[in-house]
């Protein structure tokens, strides 16, 4: 878990997965940037994720991401970020986009990424071990049935209703199960 800097504001509860295909920043944590609907752009790709659900999207943005700004030497990447509806315990979802534009390598048992500044030297990125217990723990507690007003003692966003997968989707996947 590393913390990003978006339109002068902390993000903390930034998760680095090697796995994504994109930049995820979540409804909520788009709501408490104070970042004007305007800026929304359309997106319907749906993404799948780890368990081959559908996750249906409609909106993305572009921000300014600044990393390792507590540091003199930092690093800043317009991202696209798509935004998600979903209770998580992540505020933001570094996928390989970014983390290919930036040049990064993760070392995941010594919680750190590595890139290059705009002069060449080496930044060093550590993540906080007592955030990252914390979110792994939240996300054991998670639940998908949960309303708004059991959420109000974590970070949750809303969870998007009416996903519907068509004939041809779920075909694929009952074919990718039996193999």
């Amino acid at each position: 878990m590393i913390s990003v800097e978006i339109t002068n504001c902390i993000v903390r509860k930034t998760l680095v997965d090697q796995g994504s295909l994109v930049d995820i920043l979540f409804w909520n944590t788009f709501r408490q940037l104070d970042i004007s609907d305007s800026e929304l752009l359309p997106h319907d790709d749906p993404l799948f994720d780890f368990t081959r659900e559908i996750v249906g999207t409609k909106e993305c943005t572009w921000l300014y991401t600044k990393f390792n700004h507590e540091q003199p030497q930092q690093r800043g990447l317009k991202t696209q970020y798509v935004i998600v509806h979903a209770y998580t315990s992540y505020n933001i979802l570094l996928g390989c986009l970014s983390l290919n534009a930036l040049g990064v390598i993760v070392s995941t048992p010594h919680l750190a990424m590595k890139f290059p500044s705009n002069t060449r030297s080496i930044i060093t990125i550590h993540a906080d071990q007592r955030i990252t217990r914390e979110c792994y723990m939240e996300s054991l507690k998670l639940s998908p049935l949960m309303n708004d007003e059991s959420c109000q003692a974590m970070h949750y966003v809303e969870i998007m209703a009416g996903v519907e997968r068509s004939e041809e989707l779920k075909q694929d996947l009952r074919t990718n199960d039996d193999n």
